[in-house]
């Protein structure tokens, strides 16, 4: 019996020691690099891969309604959190059926950057009131409408691009209370530059809708306005017309309110204040560098 398990294991022994030894070295992950006298580091290769690699957000190019709406469409249902619209021409947005007078733009947990084609300024248009649905810059574009609705979205306006509202940009909602409030406008053009009814230029918060937590706001662009009528980052009753701040609820912003305005080659005087009409729980500040308005609070805590 010892002299068969003896034998058994001498010819286990010779087939281990006839493999070759290429079959250890493909399932051993320590392998050391060999002596060269250099520092040497060795990664795993999906490691190596990631560090070469390069994430770039996907690039849609539209030139119509159409196009521009089935981006959108794949952009929402795509796992990229980033996200490229690259303007061929002017585009128009399509008011939506229930309001008749409401166009969306975005996507829900989505960062998009529109930007126009290579060497020029095409039009992304809002007919009427438009209303932001995701994160959005917009860089060498040029954004018209009648008045803008960030929605609580991160909203950039790039210093590369043009902004033409005829009426009010609010970082908040319409008739809709939003978390926070993120906006900066450093493209050039105007913002409710010629408006005889008092309505507002630029409202951090939202209209007829709260602010939770903070907001900011930050206009360094040459934006012309509507002088006297009212620039902010905090909350107001109505849109500044006669009787509409009547019918608004009570609204609020929960936390602090931040203005930078640097509006250097501004020719109108606003009436920039941390808030009006509305309660301010936290601390506002009005940092005003340039641009001739005169800055107070009113209804806030501290400036």
């Amino acid at each position: 019996m010892k002299k068969r398990i003896l034998s058994g294991l001498l010819v286990a022994a010779m087939l281990l020691a006839s493999l070759p030894t290429a079959a250890f070295a493909a399932d051993d992950t320590n392998v050391e690099a060999p002596d060269t006298g250099e520092t040497q580091t060795i990664l795993p290769q999906s490691e190596g891969y990631a560090e070469q690699s390069t994430v770039t957000a996907p690039s849609y190019e539209v030139s119509t309604t159409a196009e521009l709406s089935n981006a959108l469409t794949q952009i929402a249902t795509s796992a990229d959190t980033e996200a490229t619209i690259v303007l061929k021409a002017d585009v128009t947005l399509s008011n939506d059926a229930t309001s008749g007078y409401i166009s969306f733009f975005g996507a829900n947990g989505k960062h998009i950057t529109v930007k126009s084609d290579e060497g020029e300024m095409k039009k992304l248009s809002f007919p009427s009131y438009g209303v932001l649905t995701g994160d959005c810059t917009f860089d060498n574009v040029n954004v018209t409408g009648s008045r803008l609705f960030c929605n609580g979205y991160r909203t950039i306006f790039t210093e590369n691009g043009q902004i033409h509202l005829s009426e009010t940009l609010y970082g908040g909602g319409y008739k809709k209370t939003v978390a926070s409030t993120y906006v900066v406008i450093a493209a050039n053009g105007y913002i409710n530059p010629s408006s005889s009814s008092g309505l507002h230029d630029v409202i951090g918060g939202s209209y007829q809708g709260s602010v939770e937590g903070d907001t900011y706001l930050e206009i360094t662009g040459d934006i012309q306005m509507q002088g006297g009528n009212h620039v902010n980052p905090g909350c107001m009753t109505g849109d500044g017309s006669s009787g509409d701040g009547k019918n608004s609820p009570a609204v609020y912003v929960g936390g602090n309110a931040a203005l930078i305005y640097d509006n250097k080659n501004s020719t109108a005087s606003p009436s920039i204040e941390g808030t009006y009409g509305c309660e301010m729980k936290g601390n506002v500040t009005l940092d005003i560098r340039a641009g001739g308005g005169t800055g107070h609070c009113r209804y806030g805590r501290n400036c």
